[in-house]
Order: C-alpha cells, then sequence, then structure tokens
C-alpha cells in the first residue's frame, strides 16, 4: 500500500488512525490498554504491507521468525549469565567472561563490579559506577587476577604465590580467560550469544545479497521484496543490541510493532530496537513518558507547557490536537512534494533516459537537474508524509531529511540526506572497521569501504558503484583538507602565541628601563632645586603652562573621538564586508556541492556507465536549440494548462514551456530557499490560513492520483 493511493488515504489512514487514537486515549495507566495499541499497529502495518503481493509478505514474515527465535535466544542467554553472576555475588565473589576473542568495553550495571579486560591485543580501560569495582587490565604474560566487590571497592590482595582473584561484571562486556569452573557457563553463554548473533548478521547479509545480486548472475531479473533493505537492517539492529544488553529483554509485541511499524517499514528512517521501544512507550503514556511527564519530545517540539501537559496526563488525556492538525499540515505537503513535484519530474527524466543520444546541450543540463529534484522531493515528500503520520499518532520519529541540497560540501550533505542510514553505517560498518583509530590512512580507506557499500546497497550494477565512489573520493578528501586545515590553524596559532610573548617580554623590558631612568632623574633634579627662578617667574610660566596643557587635553579628546569614531565605522564596515563574503562564498560552495551531486545522481539514474557519460558529454556537444516537446509536455499538468491557455502568456514565443519553467522555478525555490517542511510543521502558528492550505494542497493531490507511483527508495 502506497502513502499515495486511494485506498490509504481514504480508508486505510483514518480507519487506522481514529481506532488507534481512541485506544491511545485509554493507555494512560493501563499496561492492558498499551498491549492492545501495539497489536493494533503490528495488524494494521501487515495490511498495509499485504497489498504489496503474498510472496513479499511471506518473505517478510520470515524473515521476522527466523530473527525472532535467534534474538529470543540470544536474550535468554543473556538472562542466563545474569544468573550466574547472581548466584556468584551471593557466594563473595563474581565469574570473569572467558572468551579471549571478545573486545573490552565500559560500562556497568545496577550496581554490579565493573570488568577487566585480558586481551593482549586491547588497551585496558576502566570504569566504575557509583564507586563500586574498579576494573582493571592484566598483562598477557601475568598470571594474575583481581578480586573486586560489586558492591563497594576492595584493595586488592595478593596471594603467597603472587597470584590475584578477579572479580569481573559481564553486564559491561568485558571478557578474561577463565581459570575456574565457576567461569564455563557464563564462558558457554557468552559463547552461544555471540555464535547466535554471527548466524542472525550472515542470514540476513545473505538473503538481502541473494535477491539483490542473483539476477546478475542468473543472467534474468528476479523477484525483488518490497523494502527488504530496510527491514534486515532493523533486524540487525535488534540482534546486535539484544546481544550487548541495550534491550530489556525479548518481548514479542514490541519486536513486532518494531518491525512491522509502517510509516517507517517501506523507506526508513532505520532506528535502532531500544530507541524505538523507549519512543513508543512516550507514545503510549508509559513509564518513560510519565517519568518526563511530556518534556522528553524533541522530535514533535515543545507546544504546550510542562505544567499543561502533566496537568493533561493526570487527566488521562493524550490526544493532542494541536499535533494532530501539526501532522495533518505536515503530511499534505510530503503529498504534494510526492505526487505534484516528484512524479511530474519523473515524467520528464523517464522521457529524456529513452532517448539520451538525441538530447541537446540545454536538455541534458535540464534533465540532470530534474532528477535530482525528482529524488529530493520523492525521498523528502515520504519523510514529511510518514512524519505527520506519526505526528498525529504521538509517536517521536526520527529526523532523517534535512535540506540536504543545502549543504556546504559533501560531508555536510551526508549529515542531512539519509541520516538514520549514513548513522547505521558508521555503527556497523565503519567502526568495527576500526574507525579512526588506526591512523588516517586507515580512516580513509574505511570511508571509501562504506561508500563502496552504500553504493552496492543502492544496486547491483556498476553506476551505483561509480556513485558511490564518486562520493567516497570527495568525502575523504574534504576531510583531508579539512584535517589539513586545523593543523593549520593550529600551527599558526601557536605561533601567534609565541609572538604575542616575545612583544610582552620586550614590553616588560622597556618599562624596567623607564623606571630606571626615572629614578636616575630624580638623583640628578636634586642638585637643579638651588637654581630656582623668582617666584613671580615661576607662577607666569605656570599660568602659560596651565593654559597650554589645557588647550592640548581639548585637542587631544577631540582626536581621540574622532578616531574611536573612524575605528568603530571602519570595524562596522569590515563586519560588513567579511558577512557579505561570508554568505556569498557558502553560496558558492553550495552551488559547486549540488553540481557534484547531480553529476554523481546521473550515474546513479543511468541504466549504464556508456549512457550515463552519453548525457554528460551532451551537455558540451548537443548543442542550442529548442526544447523537446517530450519534456515541455511532461509539466503541463491539465490543471495548470487550461489556465495558461486562457491567458496572453500562450501569445508569448516560450509558451510551450511554461510549465517547464514555472515547476523548474517553484522547485528552486522549495529546495533552496525554504525552511525544512518538518521545521515549517513543529514551529508554525496553527489557524485559518495553515487549515486552508492542508486543504487546498490535500485536494490538488488527490485529484493528481491517478498517475499513482512507488517511492524510488522502494526500489533499494
Amino acid at each position: 500500500m502506497l502513502f499515495n493511493s486511494y485506498i490509504f488515504f481514504l480508508a486505510f489512514l483514518p480507519i487506522f488512525l481514529v481506532c488507534f487514537l481512541a485506544a491511545r486515549q485509554m493507555s494512560y495507566g493501563n499496561p492492558k490498554m498499551r498491549s492492545v495499541c501495539k497489536w493494533m499497529i503490528i495488524a494494521g502495518s501487515l495490511i498495509f504491507y499485504a497489498p504489496f503481493g503474498v510472496i513479499n509478505l511471506l518473505v517478510l514474515l520470515s524473515s521476522i521468525a527466523v530473527n525472532a527465535v535467534l534474538g529470543a535466544i540470544i536474550a535468554r542467554s543473556g538472562k542466563s549469565r545474569e544468573g550466574v553472576l547472581h548466584s556468584s555475588h551471593q557466594g563473595g565473589g563474581m565469574p570473569s567472561s572467558a572468551h579471549p576473542d571478545e573486545d573490552s568495553s565500559i560500562g556497568s550495571h545496577r550496581g554490579e563490579g565493573v570488568a577487566m579486560s585480558a586481551h593482549p591485543g586491547e588497551d585496558s580501560s576502566i570504569g566504575s559506577h557509583r564507586g563500586e569495582g574498579v576494573s582493571m587490565s592484566a598483562h598477557p604474560d601475568d598470571d594474575s587476577s583481581v578480586a573486586a566487590s560489586h558492591r563497594v571497592g576492595m584493595p586488592v590482595t595478593a596471594q603467597s604465590n603472587g597470584d590475584l582473584s578477579i572479580a569481573v561484571s559481564h553486564r559491561v562486556g568485558m571478557s578474561v580467560t577463565a581459570q575456574s569452573n565457576e567461569d564455563l557457563p557464563i564462558a558457554n553463554s557468552l559463547a552461544i550469544g555471540r555464535y547466535l548473533l554471527i548466524l542472525g548478521i550472515v542470514v540476513n547479509v545473505v538473503v538481502l545479497l541473494f535477491f539483490k545480486f542473483s539476477g546478475s548472475f542468473l543472467g534474468e531479473k528476479i523477484f525483488f521484496p518490497i523494502a527488504i533493505s530496510f527491514y534486515t537492517f532493523n533486524q540487525i539492529s535488534f540482534l546486535a543490541e539484544t546481544y550487548r544488553g541495550e534491550t530489556a529483554g525479548f518481548n514479542l509485541e514490541d519486536y513486532l510493532a518494531y518491525i512491522l511499524f509502517f510509516p517507517k517499514l517501506v523507506q526508513g528512517p532505520l532506528m535502532g530496537y531500544g530507541e524505538f521501544v523507549e519512543r513508543l512507550e512516550n507514545c503510549l503514556g508509559g513509564a518513560g513518558y510519565i517519568s518526563d511527564c511530556g518534556v522528553n519530545r524533541d522530535g514533535m517540539g515543545s507546544y504546550a507547557s510542562k505544567d499543561d501537559t502533566c496537568d493533561a496526563m493526570s487527566r488521562g488525556r493524550l490526544l493532542d490536537w494541536e499535533m494532530v492538525l501539526r501532522g495533518l499540515y505536515l503530511f499534505s505537503m510530503g503529498l504534494f512534494k510526492k505526487v505534484i513535484m516528484a512524479d511530474t519530474f519523473g515524467k520528464a527524466v523517464d522521457a529524456a533516459y529513452s532517448n539520451v543520444a538525441g538530447l541537446g546541450s540545454l536538455e541534458a543540463v535540464l534533465v540532470a537537474v530534474f532528477y535530482s529534484f525528482q529524488l529530493y522531493f520523492d525521498f523528502s515528500g515520504y519523510c514529511d508524509m510518514a512524519t505527520g503520520i506519526c505526528m498525529i499518532m504521538g509517536f517521536d520519529l526520527p529526523l532523517n531529511f534535512d535540506s540536504p541540497y543545502k549543504a556546504v560540501n559533501i560531508v555536510d550533505f551526508w549529515k542531512r540526506w539519509h541520516i538514520t542510514l549514513t548513522k547505521f553505517f558508521t555503527k556497523y560498518v565503519y567502526i568495527p572497521l576500526g574507525g579512526n583509530r588506526r591512523g588516517a590512512g586507515r580512516m580513509y580507506l574505511n570511508f571509501m569501504v562504506v561508500f563502496l557499500v552504500s553504493g552496492l546497497w543502492h544496486g547491483n550494477g556498476w553506476t551505483f558503484i561509480v556513485w558511490g565512489a564518486m562520493h567516497g573520493i570527495l568525502f575523504v578528501m574534504t576531510r583531508a583538507l579539512g584535517r589539513s586545515r586545523r593543523k593549520s590553524e593550529v600551527n599558526a596559532e601557536s605561533a601567534s602565541d609565541e609572538k604575542h610573548q616575545s612583544e610582552q617580554k620586550a614590553e616588560r623590558a622597556s618599562d624596567e628601563k623607564y623606571q630606571s631612568e626615572q629614578k636616575m632623574e630624580k638623583v640628578l633634579g636634586a642638585g637643579r632645586l638651588s637654581r630656582e627662578m623668582p617666584a613671580k617667574v615661576n607662577n607666569d610660566v605656570s599660568r602659560v603652562h596651565e593654559i597650554a596643557d589645557s588647550s592640548d587635553e581639548v585637542t587631544t579628546v577631540a582626536a581621540g573621538s574622532d578616531r574611536t569614531t573612524e575605528k568603530k565605522i571602519v570595524a562596522d564596515k569590515v563586519k560588513t564586508d567579511k558577512t557579505a563574503t561570508g554568505k556569498l562564498s557558502e553560496a558558492i560552495r553550495i552551488i559547486l556541492t549540488f553540481i557534484y551531486v547531480t553529476i554523481a545522481w546521473v550515474f546513479f539514474r543511468a541504466p549504464s556507465i556508456n549512457d550515463a557519460l552519453t548525457l554528460l558529454t551532451k551537455v558540451f556537444t548537443g548543442g542550442i536549440g529548442p526544447i523537446d516537446s517530450r519534456l515541455s509536455t511532461s509539466f503541463q499538468l491539465d490543471e495548470l494548462w487550461y489556465v495558461i491557455k486562457v491567458t496572453p502568456i500562450m501569445r508569448l514565443p516560450f509558451a510551450w514551456d511554461t510549465c517547464l519553467w514555472l515547476f523548474l522555478i517553484v522547485g528552486i525555490i522549495m529546495i533552496f530557499f525554504c525552511k525544512n517542511a518538518i521545521t515549517i510543521a513543529r514551529t508554525c502558528r496553527i489557524g485559518i490560513r495553515t487549515t486552508l492550505l492542508t486543504v487546498f494542497l490535500m485536494i490538488w493531490s488527490i485529484v493528481s492520483f491517478a498517475g499513482v507511483s512507488t517511492f524510488l527508495y522502494m526500489n533499494f
């Protein structure tokens, strides 16, 4: 089911929201009703996904079944480890984990002792919790261990043979070679959980790769499940967080809601399991929501004061009608972006790519820009609609799209485009590869690997690899230049400090010399006192000096005032020039970044590298001529064309291309000069104007549903 379809907008969405909001009203302080709300989300999401076909649904359910079993066993192995630790605590000591390959980490858990790392290749790390036991790192050649209390830090006691005993908590994720029979249950449990995690990741990745690349090997295109990339990544996050103990165990309804939640199922955003469960509890008025008392509403904005929110909660009301209106407003903007803007640009792009060799120079430029705009409005529109639905539900969906074409460089671009996917690759690809911990060269190599993986994630052709490589190369260059610039600034600052210190030393030496001269002058002046002038002459001279001094003082003050004013004017002018220069520099950087990203999108969209190179070549060799009528007619929406035909515009020579230029201008304004739609929806004043605009955008979009198309990111 698509957001931009009649069945979704006129049937599924209103029925689901009415039922969910009614149940949510009763979920405050009622665990059973919260459970009902979760199962409503699960059932509604299955209904939402079912129209994509039986095979799609079977693949999704199979993935859920396999990962649910793995997750439950991993969670149970974690509980068994906790049970052994608890029993060992009562016996006066804590066993240590025993897998030699485990990476050390830092953590603490409910007053338990802090763990120790004994892996010879790992740096020692120390963690503590509320003054409890402290962890230590054992040297690989030592036969020693450390005993610690899980309640109060205890000193290390040496035994007669020089050995030390170690108390280590497993929950903080540290590992030590097992040295007693007590360690075996934890070691076995740890190994089981780790092997199941590896098995789960391998199974998920292999299935994803099979559907993505088997067509290339078999020589024919095979079935590709809708949204498999997104829910596969969610499965991996679930297994990893469960293994690490970052969740409160396995809960079937939470897990199903996490995987199936329909606003994010098809195109994201990607969320961690623990993050989703926490936000869902906040939505349903669970413990986290009650403790925060409405303050923890980062993603939805704080429109009501804390006291008002708490008062509403005390009366058992969770429905926020203002948020409902804001959600509808945001949904209407997203629907307009997808149906009116993205799909219209998409028609022109499809027409142009059907005959790339016949494009002129202007047409080639326009097609490249049109596809950049199509992708922008398609993905932005989906994010707006998903966030709008969640606003109505009271669920805080993470930001996934933040005006990426306003980025000043490629690094900034990837902080704005598909934000949660970038975070996923950082957490599960970049950091495991070593991140920036192994030198600059290895860090840049890790960046390239991440972007190549991102390209393969989007598609299995060489065009996607080229797209990923282009982004990776510029990303590495930008980071390297930024790193070099920061070093230069540090060196310049150090040189400036040294110069300042030298000037201070010279100034102090000058002051000391002046003081010495003053002392010498006082000694010599005592001899001149005997040759005093008559009192009358002295008085006259004094009066003359007073007058002269007074005149000099007035002149000095006036001159000082003039200099101060002049300095202020010059400083203001410099500040204005810097501001203007900064804005111009930023605008140039934004334009250059957009051009590079647009060129990369050409390879992303083209059926082959040859087609991409042909289009880019046509920019310079295509010649200048009238715009192909296929491009112009793609923008001639009936509702616009009828209006233009009855106006004097039709007498102008460029009348046939009017709609094309109109869409291009509107697209430029929306992309480069307007705020993010989510920001607008969260901060605007809800009133008659926003209500009328919501109705207008929805009606116009619904009328255009006849040409329903899928979202681009559903194909990845």
